[in-house]
């Protein structure tokens, strides 16, 4: 424990130190790369109640959203990097872009500099609900995509960048913070973490319309656990003095060829006090080389300001891989709500059901490039 604390300590005042000398003794001939990369996703989904009507459409992604990607990075000399990332996520089948309106970068856009400590970025960047929570394969989000994000019957929590009031409402499928400065360490015997704090440029009040994000995942062994901490303000939100409030307890166990995981996520309101705790129970197979398989349960309830409603979902993946960059996955979900106004709805359905079951089957294929 000591140790620990002392390497936590150098790091906390060596950091910039580090990253200044760094930036400042360029060598001559230094090394430079850029890459254009991306994912492409779409296929057919079938969606059993749509507001009492079955409905057949293309999506934009299950599993991940098409996105295209300009990413670089510079050799600076002594272990450090400069480094850029452009993300867009577009649909596949109009060509439109996805996100928000007007915004061409709508998944992440920043620029830093990279060491064996980490990296220190600033830009638009997700925060630690997804990074840690996701990325690391806690949530179910990880195994499904969006039948694994959460939404439910809770359409007055509130969210404030969707319409549908809560799809994503814990952000552990991905929302991205604006103006923010972010660290995140290498990984340490497995051990890492990371910080964000978003600036919400307001004058004479650095904490209205703020963000900040923190997360710590260790694995050790055959096992892991992480927890987040997140809190994003908003402008619409009592003038940016009030948010939304997330955090999440992530634990996993990996045999040979199991993985188990569950993720525990609290999400509030601050502003109208709706509040909805929400529960994964993940188990992944790799059944061969090429063929896996993934089923999530999710428990979702919300607080008196959502009628105490609830919603039970079930979501099962099959994939098969081709190559390391192309697969074709189906999955299927399927959810019941309950509560005295409960309307069943899927995360990224093209809308909620008349009652309080709702099933969602797609079939995609996609290509990593």
């Amino acid at each position: 424990m000591d140790r620990f604390m002392n390497t936590g300590n150098k790091f906390f005042l060596g950091l910039p130190a580090s990253l200044l000398m760094a930036a400042v003794t360029l060598p001559c001939a230094a090394q430079s790369s850029v890459q254009l990369t991306g994912l492409l996703d779409s296929g057919v989904t079938y969606l059993g109640n749509q507001g009492g009507k079955s409905n057949t459409y293309v999506n934009n992604g299950v599993m991940r959203p098409s996105t295209l990607v300009l990413r670089g990075n510079e050799e600076l000399g002594g272990g450090t990097s400069a480094i850029f990332y452009l993300g867009t996520m577009f649909s596949l089948g109009t060509g439109a872009l996805l996100g928000s309106p007007g915004t061409l970068f709508t998944r992440e856009s920043y620029v830093g500099l990279s060491n064996e400590i980490g990296t220190l970025s600033v830009g638009m960047q997700r925060d630690f609900m997804f990074d840690t929570l996701s990325l690391n394969g806690y949530s179910g989000a990880f195994y499904h995509g969006w039948f694994g994000s959460h939404q439910g019957p809770f359409a007055s929590f509130g969210v404030p960048y969707n319409t549908q009031g809560s799809i994503d409402h814990d952000r552990i499928n991905g929302e991205a913070v604006s103006n923010a400065i972010k660290f995140s360490s290498k990984n340490f015997s497995g051990l890492s973490f990371g910080a964000l704090y978003g600036f919400g440029e307001t004058a004479g009040n650095m904490s209205t319309s703020n963000a900040v994000s923190a997360g710590v995942n260790y694995e050790f062994g055959n096992a892991g656990v992480a927890a987040v901490y997140s809190k994003v303000k908003y402008p619409g939100f009592a003038n940016g003095t009030q948010g939304i409030q997330n955090a999440g307890l992530g634990l996993k166990y990996k045999f040979e060829d199991m993985t188990l995981a569950s993720l525990y996520t609290l999400s509030n309101n601050t502003l109208n006090k709706a509040r909805i705790n929400t529960l994964d129970l993940t188990a992944s197979y790799r059944l061969t080389a090429a063929w896996n398989l993934a089923s999530t349960y999710t428990y979702m309830k919300g607080n008196s300001v959502l009628n105490g409603d609830k919603a039970n979902q079930l979501a099962a993946t099959l994939s098969y891989h081709f190559s390391k960059s192309t697969m074709i996955y189906t999955s299927i979900a399927h959810q019941i709500a309950s509560g005295p106004k409960a309307v069943a709805r899927i995360a990224s359905a093209m809308g909620p059901a008349n009652g309080t079951s709702q099933t969602a089957v797609t079939i995609n294929l996609q290509k990593i490039f």
